[in-house]
């Protein structure tokens, strides 16, 4: 073989860059939050130029380029990909943006009991386990009980002569 019989060749590899749609996120919001959410908020790192898909939930409307989602009354948890497309020969690239969606806690059933002038009383408060109430008698100082495990509580009085209205003034458990 003769030197000159060898070609010179030459082989350029193209590299492209894979896609990246960023790291995956979550958000909880109470079932009466309905403020626009940014999903870009939710997830880190992506590259622009991506596109939103619902893929699970209901309730609410998104646009797909901006990323911003309304909720809407009856919202449900959801998850959104967030697609940004691969140039050949690489794929596309996802991540997850997760909204949790936790319903208000429910303090709603006050047994209204019934006494005797200098009688002993005991209002029970019943609703979501664990919940905080914040709750005031005749419209005095707000005070705060956590309902038991059960969902239940009670406040005592002692020797009570006039009527005695147990206001709510909150709920809350977690979040919401």
């Amino acid at each position: 073989v003769c030197v000159n019989d060898i070609a010179d060749i030459a082989t350029i590899l193209t590299v492209t860059p894979l896609p990246n749609a960023g790291a995956d996120g979550s958000l909880t919001i109470c079932e009466s939050n309905l403020s626009a959410i940014n999903l870009f908020d939710i997830i880190t790192g992506e590259d622009p130029g991506g596109r939103w898909v619902r893929t699970s939930g209901s309730g609410g409307e998104l646009d797909p380029i901006t990323g911003v989602f309304q909720p809407k009354k009856g919202v449900t948890s959801s998850t959104f990909n967030y697609i940004v497309q691969g140039k050949f020969p690489c794929n596309n690239a996802f991540s997850v943006a997760t909204i949790n969606v936790n319903a208000e806690p429910n303090a709603g059933t006050i047994v209204n009991p019934k006494v005797c002038s200098g009688g002993n009383v005991t209002f029970t408060i019943s609703g979501d386990a664990n919940a905080e109430v914040i709750y005031n008698l005749n419209g005095t100082g707000n005070e705060t009980v956590i309902l038991n495990n059960a969902g239940n509580s009670t406040i005592d009085l002692s020797n009570v002569t006039t009527k005695q209205t147990l206001n709510l003034v909150s709920i809350k458990k977690g979040a919401c």
